[in-house]
């Protein structure tokens, strides 16, 4: 109902610092294409993401090593390890008993509720297709061309559907880092959907254990992404999450900005990591002023130096 953001604002302007309204709703993208009254001035906007390593009981003092960790007043969650959050996700949901086909189904009717019966899309059809290449692909380059051919659906099509996720806050996408002149740089975004329970359910994985032998690396890489993400916005202004690869294939996994340095970050889902894993973030520290130190996020139990510049840590302490 629109209409209440009028009669919040009236109320809001005869009596300045009286009242404070919580208003939540599903249906951001509507309200912004609708002209609906947004409360400028008189309203803050709090993005809620699913639970990061600093809301769980054992993770809160761990991590922070790289990205200060968000302020938590309330309870913890239980701590969970990451194999678990690779396949289920962080959604709070997961904690309370939510199962694999709990999931599952949550999914599918996002889908409907949210897309389908808002009208946001004409034809369900052709974005359902378009939805479980999307989760198949999430974490990688956007390649239209390859989804087209894939799914059948148009490019011009395509070009509608990816906003239309990060609108109804399914994905987000992080560009290429350009802050560096000296070398030629592959500038396609990639497109991560907001939780990796969520991605494989839409994608139509089996969410067993085993599935990690194959998608593992992925998963874990997909993982540090969304919780560097969730960090990031937490922050605000002034924090950056980015990536980098070279023509030539020199590549950095994640490129975190603060308003301080330039951090490079390079995921390896191994117990064991060697300075040879340190070698793109070396080469991106040459050519960026503004970095100084990097970290290679692995499975490893304790941290490491691994080059001069370059250290090694244990996901829990990001």
């Amino acid at each position: 109902m629109p209409e209440l953001l009028d009669e919040i604002q009236f109320i809001l302007d005869k009596n300045p610092g009286k009242f404070t309204f919580t208003v939540t709703g599903s249906s951001a993208r509507n309200l912004k294409r609708g002209a609906a009254n947004l409360l400028p001035g008189r309203a803050r906007l709090y993005h809620i993401f699913p639970v990061c390593l600093s809301e769980q009981e054992r993770r809160f003092k761990s991590a922070g090593k790289i990205l200060p960790a968000p302020a938590t007043g309330g309870p913890l969650f239980p701590a969970r390890e990451i194999e678990d959050m690779l396949l289920l996700g962080c959604l709070p949901g997961v904690w309370g008993g939510l199962e694999k086909e709990d999931l599952q189904s949550y999914a599918a009717i996002y889908i409907e509720e949210e897309i389908q019966r808002e009208a946001l899309v004409r034809k369900i059809g052709p974005f359902g297709r378009f939805l479980k290449i999307a989760a198949v692909e999430s974490g990688k380059n956007i390649n239209l061309t390859k989804v087209s051919q894939e799914t059948g659906v148009a490019l011009s099509t395509l070009k509608d559907f990816y906003p239309l996720l990060e609108d109804t806050f399914v994905g987000f996408h992080i560009n290429s880092f350009s802050g560096s002149a000296k070398t030629r740089l592959i500038k396609a975004p990639k497109f991560y959907f907001f939780d990796t329970g969520v991605r494989n359910a839409l994608a139509g994985l089996p969410l067993e254990s085993g599935m990690l032998a194959t998608e593992g690396g992925h998963l874990f890489e997909h993982w540090v992404g969304c919780e560097l993400y969730w960090r990031v916005s937490y922050l605000g202004r002034g924090y950056g999450l980015y990536y980098w690869r070279t023509v030539s294939g020199t590549e950095v996994d994640f490129i975190l900005e603060t308003p301080d340095e330039i951090i490079p970050i390079e995921v390896k889902y191994a117990l064991n990591v060697s300075p040879r894993d340190a070698s793109g973030i070396e080469k991106f520290i040459s050519l960026c002023p503004k970095a100084k130190r990097g970290f290679v996020v692995s499975k490893a139990k304790r941290e490491e130096k691994l080059t001069a510049h370059v250290s090694g840590i244990p996901w829990y302490e990001i």
